[in-house]
């Protein structure tokens, strides 16, 4: 069943299309790790400097549970894409059968 399912994902085009999206997917949720704590950081930075009345005294924190929460989902939708890409489209190396049989050219037994 499963050699049905990966023939039809592979002849329709419809497993790169798959692929790609969560690829593409991954990457993006990379770069919304790193940015968007830095765009809170510098926003918060720039209130702080224009209105300092308003905030406490101790300078503004950097978001890690959003960082790290971005890059854990990019990770994982990565693995993901690359499971699907070698399932569907990376054939398995071709492993001897006896390396006994099997000698490098030059070597003489």
């Amino acid at each position: 069943m499963l050699d049905r399912i990966k023939k039809a994902l592979v002849e329709s085009f419809v497993g790169v299309i798959i692929v790609g999206g969560l690829f593409v997917s991954g990457i993006t949720s990379c770069v919304s790790g790193i940015a968007a704590p830095l765009a809170n950081w510098l926003t918060e930075s720039i209130q702080r400097a224009k209105n300092p009345v308003g905030y406490p005294a101790q300078p503004p924190q950097f978001l890690y549970q959003l960082f790290f929460r971005e890059w854990i989902t990019s990770a994982l939708i990565l693995l993901v894409a690359f499971l699907l890409l070698r399932w569907l489209y990376i054939e398995p190396a071709a492993e001897p059968s006896d390396a006994s049989q099997e000698q490098e050219p030059g070597e003489s037994a």
